[in-house]
């Protein structure tokens, strides 16, 4: 995702904050293995976007009315 779509997107700065988060964790628990991994995360995301989704409009439409019905 670029930088032009996260900071519109508040739901990914919010789970922006919380990969950071649970690094922090890792880092003072000594566990690397508490976050998974960004093929993992990448995945995730890829399967809630509908293909027809290609560019920054797209996305945008596709985002607010995905909010709307998910808030």
């Amino acid at each position: 995702m670029t930088d032009e779509l996260a900071r519109r997107a508040p739901f990914f700065q919010h789970n922006r904050k919380l990969i950071l988060d649970i690094e922090a964790l890792e880092h003072r628990s000594r566990r690397p293995d508490v976050l998974v991994d960004e093929d993992l995360i990448h995945d995730f995301y890829d399967s809630l976007l509908p293909q027809e989704v290609v560019d920054v409009r797209g996305f945008e439409h596709w985002r607010r009315e995905a909010e709307r019905a998910n808030p």
